[in-house]
């Protein structure tokens, strides 16, 4: 499971502090399962998550320091792991981080172009993996059907769908 598109998991530590990577390596794996049974259960089985994985079929959790000043925001991690890190340039991959850094925003970092990101103190709530990575494979155009016009929908039980301040939102539930 290497070849061709595919999402790279990566777990992105402070440089300096300790790689905590054990400690969340159970929560992390969990993560990926569940995000691809939310893809897959929303798709009637017809679409799932090709992770980058091992050959027991396990996705693989790429580990990284980044210095302190660029971990707090999707844009500074993904110039300084591009400029630094060749692995990172690939086209054919979306990369979905974990961001242990309990000083970063609660929120996760809008994914854009193949990126995507979720802080620490976002664990435990698997949807914002999920919506996260959505987010870095393209969604939600400005003029998808529900748009709110901000990257998010208003169709209420959707995974992207919420009411994020955007000039099309409406309360809306439709399933």
């Amino acid at each position: 499971g290497v070849s061709g598109p595919r999402v790279q998991p990566v777990f992105v530590y402070r440089k300096g502090t300790a790689n905590r990577f054990e400690r969340f390596r159970a929560t992390l794996q969990r993560s990926t399962d569940l995000t691809t049974g939310i893809f897959e259960r929303s798709s009637d089985t017809r679409r799932t998550v090709r992770w980058v994985h091992d050959a027991s079929c396990r996705p693989v959790i790429w580990q990284v320091a980044v210095p302190t000043a660029r971990s707090h925001d999707l844009v500074s991690l993904r110039r300084y792991l591009e400029d630094r890190q060749p692995r990172f340039r690939r086209t054919d991959r979306v990369y979905s981080l974990w961001v242990d850094s309990t000083t970063s925003p609660s929120w996760s970092g809008l994914g854009d172009d193949r990126w995507s990101a979720t802080w620490s103190s976002s664990w435990g709530f698997v949807w914002v993996d999920a919506h996260e990575l959505v987010h870095a494979l393209g969604a939600i155009w400005p003029s998808a059907p529900h748009s709110t016009g901000k990257a998010h929908c208003y169709d209420a039980y959707d995974l992207m769908c919420y009411s994020d301040g955007g000039p099309g939102w409406r309360k809306v539930t439709v399933c």
